[in-house]
């Protein structure tokens, strides 16, 4: 059969047609069916991977919050003992008599009680289930089992603690008694006189009696080990502490307690750690503020940027400071916060630093200072790196010292 140029034509225009019919049907559809699952499950890998980033955002933002949060607790609990044991309370009590000069003949001891943290408590019942142990020992791991809670919205959980009181009587001048108060007030853990009474005794001296309230929390950390490890083995003055008044005992202080005591004559302190540090790799605040309102934080693997601006302003001393996550004071605008620097020379910074534990560890504070002050400004880092140091002092402005140890 003979088969025109046309007809030709005709069938290839035919078979073509086939060809794209089948390759739309068989292969186009099922490609393009394909293309769309793939683009639609990368969409949802997409979303998956934001919700991740966001994710790990969130849990170094909820770490850092932890960081903190246990540092504001330490710092309200520092002054509150960890566990009342009767004979370090017989070691502190004979250092403050043997400071303040009064005689204590003789001294009288409650049982340990639990019960709400107050100055003055009554009807303490000694079964109270203390939630401040249950929080310390979840923070610190403890493990225990599950417990049913009754929800009452029209009661509240008090928080309760362990106290003890001791009743003393004592003698010597007025001068003492005073000293004694002032040591007292002083002392690096809280104890309240619930009463005190005086009556006098000859020329110039007093005789009296006084009741001590003596409080202790559960810690959340390990800044008491030193007082939960106390050897009552060791000697710690005279073997009897009636023996010609108080004792003459070593000084029982911790490391932080002599710390705190040099801290007197420092403006501004601060911290700089690791990374791995249940706290903060940086702390900025104001020296003697015990309510640590003054402080800023910041929680970095490598180096936090830190900025500080003190400046003089119609006879009048500011100061302000930011890191990348906090600042002071919240209106940080202005010229900052007003303060009488503590000495008439120089304001004075402390640092504290530690040593690096690895290569790996690269956390660490770069301060830049402006000081627009009349002052120079004399910056003391204890502790840093040797070889790669974490603190690195920048200023503008007047004169800035820095000085290692």
């Amino acid at each position: 059969m003979k088969i025109s140029k046309r007809e030709k034509i005709l069938l290839i225009i035919l078979g073509t047609i086939i060809i794209l019919g089948l390759y739309y049907k068989y292969i186009f559809l099922y490609q393009r069916d394909k293309l769309a699952k793939l683009q639609e499950e990368k969409k949802q890998c997409s979303i998956k991977v934001e919700e991740i980033k966001n994710h790990k955002t969130l849990i170094k933002q909820r770490k850092f919050d932890i960081k903190v949060l246990k540092s504001k607790i330490i710092n309200k609990t520092s002054i509150l003992y960890p566990k009342i044991q009767q004979e370090n309370i017989i070691v502190h009590l004979n250092e403050i008599l043997n400071n303040s000069g009064l005689r204590a003949p003789s001294l009288a001891f409650t049982d340990i009680e639990v019960g709400p943290i107050e100055y003055k408590s009554k009807n303490i019942n000694k079964n109270i289930k203390n939630p401040l142990k249950d929080l310390a020992d979840e923070y610190n791991g403890v493990k225990r089992e599950k417990e049913k809670i009754t929800n009452n919205s029209n009661s509240k959980e008090k928080l309760n603690g362990e106290n003890m009181s001791v009743s003393m009587n004592f003698k010597g001048s007025y001068s003492d008694v005073i000293s004694f108060i002032k040591v007292l007030e002083s002392f690096t853990k809280r104890i309240v006189i619930e009463n005190i009474k005086l009556s006098q005794e000859g020329l110039g001296n007093v005789r009296g009696s006084a009741v001590l309230q003596f409080y202790a929390v559960p810690k959340i950390g390990d800044e008491d080990k030193d007082f939960l490890n106390w050897d009552i083995k060791n000697t710690y003055g005279k073997d009897n502490p009636f023996d010609g008044g108080a004792l003459n005992i070593i000084n029982t202080g911790t490391i932080e307690e002599i710390g705190e005591k040099r801290e007197k004559d420092f403006d501004f302190l601060a911290t700089v750690r690791s990374i791995n540090s249940d706290l903060p790799t940086v702390m900025l605040g104001k020296s003697k503020d015990s309510g640590k309102t003054t402080y800023v934080y910041g929680d970095n693997a490598e180096i936090e940027n830190v900025e500080i601006h003190l400046t003089k302003k119609d006879g009048k001393y500011y100061y302000k400071y930011k890191t990348s996550r906090d600042k002071y004071p919240s209106d940080y605008a202005g010229d900052g916060e007003e303060f009488i620097p503590i000495t008439s020379d120089n304001i004075k910074f402390k640092i504290y630093s530690n040593k690096r534990s690895s290569k790996e560890d690269l956390s660490g504070a770069s301060i830049k200072i402006y000081n627009r002050t009349d002052k120079e400004v004399d910056i003391l880092v204890e502790d840093d790196d040797n070889i790669k140091p974490r603190v690195v002092i920048f200023s503008e402005g007047s004169i800035v010292n820095v000085k290692r140890n």
